[in-house]
């Protein structure tokens, strides 16, 4: 009897360990969805919710260090340029207790092409006072002739 009932608690403990994981896999998948759709609509608001104070971002040699200097020095600047449409999506999410990463494919919206994305976006997500925030973005963009 025993042993049944300590199969019956791994088992349950194993069950709830997965359905944690698919929750916060769920919850990455979200916030990745969100932080792209605020790049679209440029809501500087809505990116700053979903990033930590401290965020780390890489842009082909690149690198921004914190909120306000990726938002002065990246996004504004970025923003003020002519708009382009872009459809993304995830490709991998990987959550492991309090940290997870994911990565996403964006095409311009235009392009008949899929072969090539126009950009691939790695992040990198630390759970911080029980909210999910990206603390590190890596923007690797395919430079096209023309």
């Amino acid at each position: 009897m025993k042993t049944v009932s300590g199969v019956l608690l791994i088992l349950i403990a194993s069950v709830s360990a997965v359905a944690q994981m698919s929750d916060a896999s769920t919850a990455v998948r979200e916030l990745v969805t969100t932080f792209e759709a605020a790049l679209q609509a440029k809501d500087l608001i809505k990116i700053e919710r979903l990033v930590s104070p401290g965020i780390l971002v890489f842009e082909n040699g690149y690198r921004n260090d914190g909120w306000p200097d990726f938002r002065d020095h990246h996004l504004i600047p970025e923003f003020k340029q002519l708009p382009g449409s872009y459809t993304s999506s995830i490709v991998k999410i990987d959550v492991s207790g309090d940290m997870a990463w994911a990565y996403s494919r964006m095409y311009r919206a235009h392009r008949n092409n899929r072969e090539q994305p126009d950009v691939w976006t790695v992040y990198v997500l630390r759970r911080e006072s029980g909210k999910w925030n990206i603390v590190v973005l890596n923007w690797s963009v395919r430079r096209v002739n023309g």
